[in-house]
């Protein structure tokens, strides 16, 4: 019993470990095709723009509607690559997700006063008390869920022709929300995420 809670316990932590620096490094890979899309939207703007009716390259046959066809192929292209990166986050948010449910699983076939318990349940000097590890899981939960959903629908708002639907997506990709908590869990749970059952 207290090998089984230990085990998920540690199964939690250290993937949270694990999926904290994949967060990061997905969330950093897309800042390119975030800033295109941009770019992209900036000058589809500018191609449809009146100040440019009287220019040169406007009288050219079709012109502007193959600038246009070219840019928008270019948008796809950095929407794509964007639409994999969030899928990638979803599938990593239901992976913490199923370990937080193997651990709430494991916790509830377990008893709590059993003698066997006592050091799980009061803690250690490297380990906190089980009520605070099981709190901290639904929290670091609860953060990749909230930053999954919050960045997915900016995703979902997107709007080729309207380029602050593209730097609100930067943002939702950049903002943080409760990260200092999520540092502080992570920091005092350093030594249990790397612990070895024996």
């Amino acid at each position: 019993m207290e090998k089984d809670m230990l085990k998920a316990l540690v199964g939690f932590y250290s993937g949270l470990q694990t999926i904290q620096g994949k967060w990061a490094e997905r969330c950093e890979s897309v800042r390119d095709s975030l800033q295109g899309l941009q770019n992209f939207s900036e000058q589809l703007g500018h191609v449809f723009s009146k100040e440019i009716d009287n220019a040169e390259i406007c009288g050219i046959e079709n012109m502007r509607e193959k600038l246009a066809f070219k840019i928008d192929l270019r948008m796809e292209e950095e929407i794509s690559r964007i639409r994999g990166t969030i899928q990638s986050l979803g599938e990593l948010n239901q992976e913490l997700k199923n370990k937080l449910i193997h651990l709430e699983k494991v916790r509830s076939g377990v008893f709590v006063n059993d003698p066997s318990m006592k050091e799980i349940v009061q803690g250690t000097p490297s380990r906190p008390r089980l009520n605070l590890l099981l709190e901290w899981a639904i929290d670091a939960q609860h953060y990749y869920q909230q930053r999954y959903t919050e960045i997915n629908e900016s995703f979902k708002a997107i709007d080729k022709g309207k380029r602050e639907t593209f730097v609100e997506l930067m943002e939702a990709f950049q903002r943080h929300g409760e990260k200092a908590k999520l540092d502080r869990i992570l920091g005092f749970t350093q030594y249990l995420a790397k612990e070895k059952i024996r």
